[in-house]
């Protein structure tokens, strides 16, 4: 095919492409600006994670490059610095292809292949028009480049079964903001969006789910019960982002961890049952200094009265087990692995490290708010 002639079908393509698939495709870009819509790895032991952790880690997993098999979908919708690059070339000619012809085209993986001259090229195949490209590594080998985290994968391209599931699972449920930071569409704006803080706690009902970035793939759109909308972009199993998780613990993007953003039950509600719970435990105490506290993996865990103390104050001490933390100080707000410790981290301050049986070995106490 001539280059003029070619370049011509890539723009035609890029602007029409076939009724449904391009429908298909319009499907995943979502605004605060849109009507509400209808619904037609961590490493941390199950024990410590929050319900929002566990959403995470149970319905959205982690898949390597080595993992991705034939048909698995992407998005390419690049960054405004990688639409000026040429990331993928076509098949047939060896040609770059220009990436905004690409733009908001599904694409489905190929496989690999190792060529004559030792470079590994990633094939895909673009939905609408089966064009072939494939996008070219060199100077490495393809399991060492599997084995990257942060730097690998492909550029450009968001990994759609995220997307998808997410729509299933979100689409319609009522989450409570557990950050600060949110988003708000904004066309005025170089970004095309702004922050938008809301105050924690804010009842949010999900009403779109699509496409966000190749870091956060996940554009989660939801409403307040006054009618106002906001989005996040939310980070689930971080396939291809290109991100390590000890990124995520850098304040400016840590909001876009679903758990950091949001949580299935308000705080109020939670440190009113801990409390509660705390008061029957009290009652129990007063007449049994040694009451027996069920702790998964610790079956000789009892209160001593530095715990007891801590269970009733809502303050935690060494020597208490997860458990008993939970009971004096509720769900952590974030939860990481530091060496073979795990550390749990509250939003007033308060920083709790325990050793690999799951006791508190540094506890750094800072007042309730």
């Amino acid at each position: 095919m001539k280059p003029t002639t070619w370049l011509a079908a890539c723009l035609f393509a890029s602007f029409f492409g076939t009724s449904q698939e391009a429908q298909a495709q319009d499907d995943y870009f979502v605004t605060t600006d849109n009507p509400a819509a209808t619904q037609d790895s961590t490493g941390v032991e199950n024990e410590v994670l929050t319900p929002e952790q566990r959403f995470v880690k149970e319905n959205f997993t982690y898949r390597s490059l080595c993992d991705w098999t034939e048909g698995t979908r992407f998005m390419v919708y690049p960054s405004e610095r990688e639409t000026l690059l040429g990331l993928f070339a076509d098949a047939e000619t060896g040609r770059d292809v220009p990436t905004g012809t690409l733009r908001k085209h599904i694409v489905l993986y190929k496989g690999h292949e190792v060529t004559d001259r030792g470079y590994i090229h990633l094939n895909f195949e673009v939905a609408d028009t089966q064009q072939r490209i494939y996008y070219e590594i060199r100077n490495i080998d393809f399991d060492a480049y599997c084995a990257k985290t942060t730097g690998g994968g492909v550029p450009g391209l968001v990994y759609l079964e995220d997307v998808d599931k997410a729509k299933e699972l979100m689409m319609g449920q009522v989450y409570y903001a557990n950050h600060e930071t949110f988003y708000k569409d904004d066309r005025s704006t170089p970004k095309g969006y702004r922050e938008q803080p809301i105050p924690l706690d804010t009842k949010l009902t999900v009403t779109a789910v699509g496409v966000g970035s190749r870091e956060y793939p996940v554009k989660v759109v939801v409403m307040t019960d006054q009618g106002q909308k906001f989005f996040q972009l939310c980070a689930l199993s971080h396939t291809n982002s290109g991100m390590d998780m000890k990124d995520f613990q850098n304040s400016r993007v840590e909001q876009h961890l679903f758990e950091n953003a949001f949580c299935f039950t308000p705080k109020e509600t939670e440190e009113k049952s801990r409390r509660s719970s705390n008061e029957d435990l009290a009652k129990s105490y007063l007449k049994n200094p040694h009451t027996f506290v069920p702790s998964k993996g610790h079956p000789s865990a009892y209160v001593t009265e530095v715990s007891y103390a801590g269970l009733v104050s809502g303050m935690a001490a060494k020597g208490q087990t997860q458990d008993m933390v939970r009971m004096s100080k509720g769900t952590a707000d974030k939860i990481w692995k530091q060496g073979g410790k795990t550390v749990w981290w509250y939003d007033d301050g308060t920083e709790i490290t325990f050793n690999s049986k799951g006791v508190a070995i540094k506890v750094v106490n800072k007042p309730r708010r």
